[in-house]
Formats: structure tokens, sequence, C-alpha cells
């Protein structure tokens, strides 16, 4: 480990069952009756198996049977929504070649992918210089978020692909603080590095929300910056090394990949090369809109959160910064409000931070007063991002926005 880096300790044994308890009981809350795209936007709802989906799902249809090898590949080519997808499209089809359950395939993944980010959510939070309180408070957080809320029984495995980014952060950032490294040799750390950022690439893409985040930390972290930048650099050309290879195999395999307009590499490229003719970055950028951010955290979460980011370490708040103008950025880019939550591992992170501040204080008056402040201020924040349970759908309907549903 690079002198100076963040540990980060084993979670406390009670927070992995808490965390799971929190994931089934929101999860089981909302499948106890329709889910909010049923009342909302019902246009866009589909039966499978006799369970309500969100009908952009029948992507995965063909997809899962395939990789279960249940059914002869149909589609005559891989689009980027199953690329992008690869790992939990391939955990749905192991688990649908034992079950022959297509809905429950993907809504396993989903769950057990919402768990372990959170878990994994702690462990990025202390490599990220939040104390352990703090790092239990943001893994709990991001437990019942309705981040994923807002995706739960869609059967989209968009689940698994939110929680990636927990995963991705932590991995990169553990390749950057030297935990493979061996004396003087970096390779290890590279391949690890190019690892990460490929596996990455598999699980919904985030590379392009932690590669420049990962820069960000190098730069106001002194600590052998140069050994640092030389993994980072060569882990990304590693990552584009593997991309290239895999899309050429598929190719050659008969399962050509097939792209979409929608994916952030070509909407940025097709953005910057008419920037100079129509204005359209200067349209992009005008059109970012912290409202569409509030929609989706809820507004008190994502102020509290971003004012422990402020009061985090270095690598918190640049991280935390950077992250927020990207999702912000994607936000007004995609024009859809649930592209604007990828910053959310670094707002819970900065909400355990602000929480633990306010404890502390509180401790100043009274013993117990931090403990049961800290306790109160968590409790607030998770009911007011679960408030569709009792049947309020304005978080989950903002990270939905374009589906034009009923106000």
């Amino acid at each position: 480990m690079s002198r100076g880096a963040p540990q980060d300790a084993a979670a406390p044994r009670w927070l992995y069952p808490v965390l799971a308890l929190l994931t089934a009981i929101g999860a089981a809350a909302r499948l106890a009756h329709d889910p909010w795209i049923a009342h909302q936007a019902p246009a866009y709802a589909r039966l499978l198996e006799g369970q309500l989906i969100m009908r952009d799902t029948a992507d995965f249809h063909g997809i899962v049977p395939f990789v279960a090898g249940a059914t002869p590949f149909a589609g005559g080519h891989i689009g980027m929504e199953h690329y992008r997808a690869w790992l939990p499209v391939y955990g749905a089809g192991v688990v649908y070649f034992w079950t022959r359950d297509l809905y429950w395939s993907m809504a396993l993944i989903d769950l057990v992918s919402v768990w372990l980010g959170a878990v994994c959510m702690y462990r990025l939070a202390r490599r990220l210089g939040v104390s352990s309180a703090g790092s239990a408070i943001a893994a709990v957080l991001t437990a019942a978020s309705p981040v994923y809320a807002s995706v739960i029984w869609m059967q989209q495995i968009h689940g698994a692909n939110t929680a990636s980014l927990v995963w991705g952060s932590y991995a990169a950032l553990l390749v950057l603080d030297g935990e493979f490294d061996s004396g003087r040799a970096v390779w290890r750390s590279t391949a690890a590095m190019g690892l990460a950022l490929f596996g990455t690439s598999l699980l919904y893409n985030y590379v392009w929300v932690v590669v420049p985040c990962l820069f960000a930390v190098v730069a106001v972290e002194g600590t052998r910056r140069r050994a640092r930048l030389l993994i980072l650099l060569l882990g990304v050309l590693g990552y584009a090394g593997l991309t290239i290879a895999t899309r050429r195999a598929l190719t050659l395999a008969g399962w050509p990949l097939f792209p979409q307009d929608s994916d952030p590499e070509r909407r940025v490229l097709r953005l910057l090369q008419g920037a100079g003719e129509s204005g359209a970055l200067v349209a992009v950028v005008k059109g970012m809109d912290p409202r569409h951010m509030a929609s989706v955290f809820h507004p008190l979460p994502l102020l509290v959160g971003i004012a422990g980011m402020c009061l985090g370490t270095a690598r918190l708040r640049v991280a935390g910064a950077l992250s927020t103008v990207l999702a912000a950025y994607q936000g007004a880019l995609a024009d859809v409000p649930w592209a604007v939550i990828n910053n959310y591992p670094f707002v819970y992170a900065g909400t355990g931070v602000a929480i633990v501040s306010i404890a502390s204080l509180a401790r100043q008056a009274r013993p117990r007063a931090g403990l049961w402040a800290a306790c109160a201020l968590t409790a607030l924040l998770v009911a007011v991002a679960n408030v569709d349970v009792v049947g309020d759908y304005s978080l989950v309907r903002g990270a939905w926005i374009w589906l034009h549903a009923p106000i």
C-alpha cells in the first residue's frame, strides 16, 4: 500500500446481516404491491411469467436463455445493452440454467448485487478516508437508496449495473493505492488496473466516471505520483486493448456487437464533432440542472452528502466534486434524470461524514446524544428515500421522468 493511503478495514460483522435485511425488506415491500411503473406509466409495463416488469426488459429475454444454453442465438447481433451488462447477464444465465425461471433469474442477480454494492460501499468509504461509523452509515444509505428502489423488480438488470459503480470505484482505487505492488515493479498493478477497468466496462461501463476520478486523486495526492500515474495510464491502455480484442472475438464468433446512439462514448464524440458549428456543447452545459439530481436522491440526502464531501478527505472532495459535475453533464447529455446518479457512492460517503460530524457535536453536550443523533439522522434519510413504499412515487418517478408518466 502506498504510504499515507487510507486503509479499509473489514466491516463489522453485524453490518452484513443488517444490509441484507434492509435489501430484503425494501424489495419485499415493493413486491407486495404493483410496481410504481404500473401506476405512473402503465403503457411501459409488461407481464413476464405473471409478474409486472418494465417494457425495455425485453432486451434481455433472448440473451439470458442463450447464455444458459437453453435457446440458440437468434438476435443476429449482441446489442450494446447486452455487452455493457455482460457479467450480470452471464450470472442471470447461470441462475436460469438451474431454475428455468427468467423473471427470478434476473431478480436474484439484482438483489444480490444491491447487497454486495452496499457491503462494498463500506470498504469504498473507508478507502476514501471516512471513519468506520461514517462508512457504516454510507452502506446503510446505499442499501436503502432510491437509486435502487426505482429499478427494483423491473428486470432490466439495472440493480446490478448501478451497484457496479461502487465495485468498479473500489477495485480501481484499491489498485491505485498499491495493494498489488511488488517492490518497484508496477506490472502487477498495471495488469490489475487494466482488468479492473475492463470488468467495470462489462458492468454498465462506468469507466468514464471511474478513470477521471482516479486521475483527480493522483493529482491531489503527492505520494508515489509518478508511479501511480504510470499504472493508471498503462491500465487504461490495457483496458482499451482487452475491449478491442473482446469485441473482435465476438465478431469472429458470429455475434457482432451492434452499437447504439445512446452509448455515452458515441454521444460525446458526436457532440464534440458538432460543437464548433452548432454550439451543442454549450447547449448541453447550459442544460445541466441540479434539480434533476435532487429529484432522484431527494434534496435532503443530497445536500447533506455534498456538505459531508466538503468536510471529508482530499480524495473524497475531489472525486465527489468531479463525479458530481460528470453526473450533471451526463444527465444533460442524455436528457434523462436517472443519468445524474453517477456520483451516488461519493454522495453517500459524504453523508456518512456529515452525520458523524453532527453526532460528534451532539456528544459534547451529552455522552449518549451522539449515538442517538446519528441513528435518528440516518433513519430520517432512509425514510425520505423510501416514500414510494407508502404510495408517494415522486422520487422513483423522478428518475424515469422521460417515461412521460402522469403527474
